[in-house]
């Protein structure tokens, strides 16, 4: 007899992870910049980008997550950029 396999332990594919920010990455940048009390530079966006909380999800959790908050996330590859577009839309 093989040994039965525990429940909840299933082997996860590493390319179907994604990042997912906790809060959102763009909540962290907009709380910094209100706290700052000026635009952040580019060097800012990077330093938050790399030092906040990330929960590793698959990627149909994450996209739950996206609609649960009703809003798309910054792209943390394309943070600036993405930041810089946001910022101007106003959301």
């Amino acid at each position: 007899m093989g040994k039965a396999k525990k429940p909840g332990k299933q082997k996860i594919d590493v390319d179907d992870l994604v990042p997912v920010y906790v809060p959102s990455l763009f909540e962290i940048l907009l709380a910094a910049e209100k706290k700052k009390g000026s635009p952040l530079t580019e060097d800012e966006v990077t330093n938050l980008r790399d030092t906040a909380t990330v929960v590793m999800m698959r990627r149909s959790s994450a996209e739950s997550t996206a609609k649960a908050r009703h809003v798309t996330d910054l792209d943390p590859a394309n943070a600036w950029e993405d930041w810089l577009k946001r910022r101007a839309s106003g959301r």
